[in-house]
């Protein structure tokens, strides 16, 4: 079972991809923090980006009716 099937486990089918980027959003930023903490500052920039454009994605894509 993948990290994200564990995450929403109630759905009984893959994630959309709406869900995964919210996902990945909230994997890159505690990555960026823990970065951050460890002076890893240009490795935590890039997480950040990959935070922001995966919440601009989540954004923009259609909810999954169910």
């Amino acid at each position: 079972m993948s990290i994200l099937e564990q995450r929403y486990p109630e759905r009984g089918r893959p994630a959309s991809a709406r869900e995964t980027a919210r996902y990945i959003a909230d994997l890159s930023q505690g990555m960026a923090e823990l970065a951050r903490g460890s002076g890893l500052d240009v490795m935590a920039y890039l997480l950040e980006l990959v935070r922001l454009e995966a919440e601009e994605a989540a954004q923009k894509l259609p909810s999954r009716p169910g």
